[in-house]
Parts: C-alpha cells; sequence; structure tokens
C-alpha cells in the first residue's frame, strides 16, 4: 500500500505546485506586460511487485514555461508608455543583471535615468557590445520614445532602447513581468513599438478562475488518496 501513499503524495505536490503558477497568474492580471506561466509535469509507469502491468504511478514537475502569446494593446496617450508589436523583449538592470520584460511603462527619475514601473533602469545597447542605462537629461524638456526605440528630448535622440529576442526554452519566470535569461542567449532585433500604449497582461481570468477550482479537486482527491491508503496500510497491520 505504500505506493499507494506516495503517488498520492506526487499528485498532491503537483497539484500545489499547480496552484502556486495559477494563482500567481490570477494576481496579475492587471500587470502590465505580465506573461502567464504553466507547470509541465511527467508521469512516471511504476511495475507492481505482483507482475501485473506497469500502470501510471509518480507524477514529477519537469519545467515552468512561459506562455508567448501577446496582450491586449492599451492606449495610454503617455509619451513614455510603449508596446512592442512583434517578437521581443525591452532590456532592464535588475539586482542580479540584465532582466527582460514586455512592460513598457516607462519613467524618468529626478536625476534623469529612464525606469520602469519597478524603477529598474532601461537599458540601451545590445547583448555583443554590451547595456548601458538610458540617461535623459533632467529640467531639459519632455521626454518621448519613438516607433522605433529611440528616446528624445526636446527633438534630440539621446539613445535607442534594446530590444532583443530569446530562444523560449532560455526564458524563465523572475517575478512580476519580468523574465530572466542568459546574455548569451539574446539577440538584438529592430524595435517596432506602438508609442502611447502598453501590452496589458495575457491571463484570461476567468480561464484562471475555472484552473483554480480544477487544482483545488486535484488536490483533495490525492489527498483523499493518501489518507485511504494509510487507513488500508493500517488495517492490514492489525490483522
Amino acid at each position: 500500500m505504500a505506493n499507494s501513499v506516495y503517488m498520492g503524495m506526487s499528485a498532491a505536490l503537483a497539484a500545489q505546485r499547480r496552484l502556486e503558477v495559477a494563482s500567481n497568474n490570477v494576481a496579475n492580471v492587471n500587470t502590465a506586460g505580465f506573461r502567464q506561466q504553466h507547470v509541465v509535469f511527467q508521469d512516471f509507469l511504476v511495475q507492481t511487485l505482483d507482475g501485473t502491468p506497469s500502470q501510471k504511478g509518480f507524477t514529477a514537475l519537469t519545467e515552468t514555461v512561459v506562455d508567448r502569446s501577446a496582450g491586449p494593446m492599451e492606449q495610454t496617450g503617455n509619451p513614455l508608455d510603449v508596446a512592442i508589436r512583434d517578437d521581443g523583449y525591452f532590456v532592464v538592470e535588475g539586482p542580479g543583471g540584465p532582466l527582460l520584460s514586455r512592460a513598457g511603462s516607462f519613467q524618468v527619475t529626478t536625476d534623469g535615468q529612464l525606469v520602469d514601473a519597478s524603477g529598474y533602469s532601461v537599458l540601451s545597447g545590445n547583448p555583443d557590445d554590451g547595456f548601458s542605462p538610458v540617461q535623459t537629461r533632467p529640467d531639459a524638456g519632455p521626454v518621448r520614445v519613438t516607433a522605433d526605440g529611440t528616446v528624445e528630448q526636446g527633438g534630440t535622440p539621446l539613445a535607442v532602447l534594446a530590444v532583443v529576442t530569446v530562444d523560449d526554452s532560455k526564458v524563465t519566470p523572475a517575478g512580476g513581468a519580468h523574465l530572466q535569461a542568459p546574455v548569451e542567449a539574446m539577440t538584438a532585433t529592430r524595435a517596432d513599438l506602438a508609442p502611447g500604449y502598453l501590452e496589458g497582461s495575457n491571463v484570461n481570468v476567468v480561464r484562471g478562475m475555472v484552473d483554480l477550482i480544477e487544482i483545488n479537486r486535484d488536490y483533495q482527491t490525492a489527498s483523499k488518496l493518501m489518507s485511504e491508503s494509510r487507513k488500508l496500510d493500517e488495517a492490514v497491520i492489525k490483522r
């Protein structure tokens, strides 16, 4: 009966991880540029001791993948809001190095740095030659971002935003709307932006709530399997 307990335990752990990811997706339904994530599991077949055919048994997490489908375009009219029209990511300077983002909600700090909604410096440059923060001139006039990624202030070009593509298999979540990937997996691409727009989250809130209900049911089923297996074990021992 021990195998049944372990099978139930692996299923419960899988449901718990699915619940964490699904809950995070729903929590970010209003986060600009957020791309929902999905967990991928693999079921392992085990051979029973009495020689009966192999049966589906243990479940193990293999990876967490990012859904690349684009979110809806939302017009804001803000000259520092930009959305990427096709594939690609902006690059910002996170605490541990460059991070990727589809969230083009930018602002200028009092010292003139262009930053995203999390306060991370927005970068120009490319993966081959290196990235550098976009710096504007304080009190030198309004700043805007053009369709080709050029950052202008008072009509003068200052920098061009770094926009990169990345092999999907190298992309992992980094919290909120940010993703991460090795710099060597990034490739510079031509920016095709929509100024005055933001890309919304690609989470479908109705689908997300349905997922949460289904996952909770799966967890309850797995917990019941473990409970019933323990009862059977106890009954066998008492004989």
